[in-house]
């Protein structure tokens, strides 16, 4: 078994056979997000790259949460102050090549906020109820081993500007920077971690960049790329994953 895992070594850096050269493998798993298990899929293309590394491209498919996210997110409170009440209504993501816009609609009320002590204020009668479309971009980051979204500036769909509401303190925010600063808040606290199964734990990919990419018409996919650091042991534990996945001959 040592002797074959050397010889896979070989192969996968300087030559045939060609099964050696690029080899693909696909998983499918689920993760928790704000509590509802969300399924995704994890393209994995190995390649040589020299004899003690091996080349990752990974493709993660997050369709899944792509289709259940306004479910996820519908009455999310972004803000609910003195002087506002701004719940998110709705919301999708479509990726356009390398972007996730993302769109949705808020509930915006705002009320008269009035100070009866030095460090309290009263929330007054409704003054402004209205439906705001919402415009605005995700980015896809790596932290280690997860992808973290991250919201960008926030649009509104239709002309004119967000609306500002009073805070507690008394001063006037838009409420634009209230829903980068809440939703971005919720984005960074659900990082996506995908696991490989047990038998490819082994591998242990180490991920150097990451970045949204669409799937199909408008699916919700993230392009990673790493490198696995070839050991003995590795070699020999791939060698065996390929035979028992049909990708290599069965040992004799």
């Amino acid at each position: 078994m040592r002797g074959a895992g050397l010889i896979i070594a070989v192969a996968l850096a300087h030559g045939p056979p060609a099964w050696a050269q690029r080899v693909g493998l696909q998983f499918s798993e689920t993760l928790t997000v704000e509590k509802s298990e969300v399924a995704y899929t994890l393209d994995l293309l190995l390649s040589a790259v020299s004899p003690t590394r091996i080349g990752v491209e990974a493709l993660l498919d997050l369709r899944d949460l792509q289709r259940q996210l306004p479910e996820l997110l519908a009455g999310l409170p972004l803000v609910d102050n003195c002087g506002a009440r701004i719940t998110l209504q709705r919301i999708d993501a479509n990726a356009r090549e390398a972007i996730v816009i993302v769109t949705g609609r808020l509930d915006v009320e705002l009320f008269s906020c009035d100070r009866i002590a030095p460090t309290a204020w009263h929330r007054g009668t409704l003054e402004v109820a209205n439906e705001v479309e919402i415009q605005a971009e995700l980015s896809a980051e790596l932290e280690g081993p997860c992808v973290v979204f991250r919201l960008h500036d926030v649009a509104r769909s239709l002309p004119g500007s967000l609306p500002e509401v009073a805070t507690g303190t008394g001063r006037r925010e838009a409420a634009r920077a209230l829903l980068i600063e809440a939703v971005g808040l919720m984005l960074e606290d659900s990082p996506i971690c995908p696991e490989l199964p047990p038998d490819l734990e082994i591998l242990d990919p180490a991920y150097e960049s990451g970045s949204p990419s669409e799937i199909g018409d408008g699916g919700l996919g993230i392009a990673l790329r790493g490198s696995i650091d070839v050991s003995t042991s590795t070699i020999v534990e791939i060698l065996r994953l390929l035979q028992v996945r049909g990708v290599v001959p069965p040992r004799p």
